[in-house]
């Protein structure tokens, strides 16, 4: 567990998840979602931030994580139509942020990072080959 730098964000924001490249939160995030080799979880009220390592490379690690953790927002470089169904469907607030920015930064400035789109994006699974489904095929 790592306390986390003074930056000017609200404590009453909760916990964060952010998808990054290295193991701190002077890092970038992450342009994949699923590949981002570190994903932290920030707890702005008791201001410190755990960092766990991305062995799996898979989103539904990600995302299985984000909700264990009891993420309430994610903060992303990208993310795919499927997970964010699949956080937008726990009800967690993901934004979309510039990767050129430190994670403390965007913390920091959450309020003006691109609003959660999820309300605005139905993923529907097209049915693929036998005995599957592809994900993500269609939007609507």
């Amino acid at each position: 567990m790592e306390n986390v730098p003074e930056t000017s964000f609200h404590p009453a924001l909760g916990r964060v998840a952010l998808t990054l490249l290295d193991r701190s939160l002077r890092a970038s995030l992450s342009p994949f979602f699923a590949k981002a080799r570190w994903l932290a979880v920030v707890d702005t009220g008791r201001r410190e931030t755990v960092f766990i390592a991305n062995q799996i490379w898979s989103r539904e690690w990600v995302c299985r994580t984000i909700v264990a953790e009891h993420a309430q927002h994610v903060i992303c470089g990208f993310i795919d139509p499927v997970s964010l169904q699949a956080l937008a469907a726990r009800h967690i607030d993901v934004r979309i942020a510039p990767c050129s920015i430190p994670a403390a930064t965007l913390i920091g400035q959450f309020e003006r990072l691109t609003p959660p789109v999820a309300a605005s994006v139905a993923v529907r699974l097209a049915p693929g080959p036998p005995g599957g489904r592809t994900p993500g095929a269609a939007l609507r």
